[in-house]
């Protein structure tokens, strides 16, 4: 091969290289502009803020990310995973025993299930009525503070079997 085909192919081969790396850049970042902008739409039309350091617990405070965005508005993807991580997460934590939100949704269908198969085999039986009465008791424990006084109380009408049928 002569020295000049052999510059021209290189010459022509490098700019094809060039040519396409500059599309594929060009095309990474406005896929990145795209996500940002997507999360940041996503999060701020949930209008979703930061507790003021005044109003964050001592434990909250140790997290420093909930400190630093303190009080300003969640819409980037690192600020939501700051609240899930450090606030959500300590919040779960504190409730059904420290269970994760996957763990008590678990046990509360798997209740759930036993009492309805209670309920069709012996609607009436006091152990069904108890069976039911602790799977809604289940249900509501990942919505409300579960500990001392501020366990939840389902209203009298609610625990009735025959409300189930």
């Amino acid at each position: 091969m002569k020295r000049r085909t052999l510059d021209l192919t290189f010459s022509v081969g490098g700019g094809l290289v060039a040519i396409l790396l500059l599309v594929l850049g060009l095309v990474l970042n406005n896929q990145s502009n795209f996500a940002k902008t997507y999360v940041r739409d996503q999060l701020s039309e949930q209008r979703i803020s930061f507790t003021p350091v005044a109003g964050l617990s001592d434990e909250e405070k140790r997290a420093d990310c909930l400190v630093e965005n303190a009080g300003k508005p969640l819409t980037t993807g690192k600020q939501a995973e700051c609240y899930a991580n450090e606030y959500i997460g300590l919040h779960v934590t504190e409730i059904n025993g420290g269970k994760t939100y996957s763990e008590s949704s678990g046990d509360a269908r798997a209740l759930q299930e036993q009492a309805d198969a209670a309920t069709k085999s012996d609607p009436d039986a006091a152990a069904t009525t108890k069976l039911v009465t602790e799977a809604k008791i289940a249900s509501w424990q990942g919505r409300r503070p579960v500990q001392g006084r501020d366990a939840p109380r389902p209203p009298a009408h609610d625990l009735r079997v025959h409300d189930l049928r």
